[in-house]
């Protein structure tokens, strides 16, 4: 696993690390692709109350940005999503972007 370099840990909630261990194990044992985190509470975000802001979201790499070069095969992709969504809950959110793959734990309050 690689971390992009400014990529900040810090405030990372436990339940977000769930997905981490999922996504990872998914990812590079499953389908033999290094996971590369480009963003966690760290970066500028399109909305103004982004997830990954308080530590409830990551991104992951899909896409060299220098190559251009898929590091998780097109073909792939969907089914990554997939199955990250069926090894985790309805907690949380997974999205394929054009770059990036974007998890994101949703806070639900339970009487």
């Amino acid at each position: 696993m690689k971390l992009k370099s400014s990529v900040a840990l810090m405030g990372l909630k436990p339940e977000t690390m769930v997905a981490w261990m999922a996504a990872y194990h998914i990812i590079t044992h499953v389908h033999e692709a290094p996971m590369v985190v480009t963003s966690v509470c760290d970066s500028k975000h399109g909305v103004p109350f982004s997830s990954h802001y308080d530590g409830r979201a990551f991104d992951i790499r899909i896409k060299d940005p220098v190559s251009g070069r898929w590091i998780i095969p097109v073909e792939e992709q969907e089914e990554v999503v997939e199955e990250m969504r069926a090894a985790l809950t309805s907690d949380f959110y997974i999205q394929l972007e054009s770059d990036h793959i974007h998890v994101q734990f949703k806070v639900r309050y339970r009487p």
